[in-house]
């Protein structure tokens, strides 16, 4: 089952968001939650709450409401910070100093202890540590939820085209990236498959 990123995601009183990333435990290769666009939040909704899963679209087994009661994948708060300042006099060569405080944004990311957040753009790594290319779509199965395979996009002069890697060609996977156990020329003899704009 693939999961495109961006899909439209309806809860059972309609249209609220849309998909913007899968959580992943590595150890298990297990999808957990779906990272889901409401109104300007993310919210982290358990993969039990998927009712119904297409291509396009995924459906939510509860309401607005309950989405909008889940565990926020990002949470920013604004701490006070002192900020050292000039002001130059009018008709004087004197300044003045002084401090300020300024509010500085600090954002951070909800995910269960040891998983990893999979989105579209991740940069993809060969073996040796170059960059072949990024997430585009991610696959897993329904019925035990385990991460099977994804679709990555690489671009080569006007063209771009899409690779299928399976899990079992992944090294490593954290907040940096996805690493595989694959140099740049395999990876270009992998399967390929069409991309498809997201909405």
């Amino acid at each position: 089952m693939n999961i495109k990123l961006h899909a439209a995601v309806d809860c059972t009183d309609g249209r609220v968001g849309h998909v913007t990333g899968v959580v992943l435990a590595p150890k298990t290769q297990t999808v957990t939650h779906l990272v889901v666009k409401a109104h300007g939040t993310e919210y982290i909704v358990p993969i039990a709450l998927v009712e119904t899963h297409e291509f396009d679209g995924v459906t939510l087994s509860c309401t607005k409401d309950t989405l909008f009661k889940q565990q926020p994948f990002i949470e920013t708060e604004y701490l006070r910070s002192p900020v050292d300042e000039t002001d130059f006099l009018p008709g004087y060569t004197m300044y003045a100093r002084h401090t300020s405080l300024e509010m500085i944004p600090v954002e951070t990311e909800h995910l269960p202890l040891g998983e990893v957040d999979i989105h579209v753009g991740m940069p993809v790594y060969s073996k040796n540590g170059s960059k072949v290319g990024h997430v585009d779509e991610v696959a897993y199965d329904a019925e035990s939820s385990r991460f099977t395979h994804f679709l990555m996009a690489h671009r080569h002069l006007l063209a771009e085209t899409g690779y299928v890697i399976g899990n079992w060609q992944i090294k490593s996977i954290n907040e940096d990236g996805i690493y595989l156990k694959l140099d740049s020329e395999q990876v270009a003899t992998l399967p390929t498959m069409e991309l498809k704009h997201h909405a």
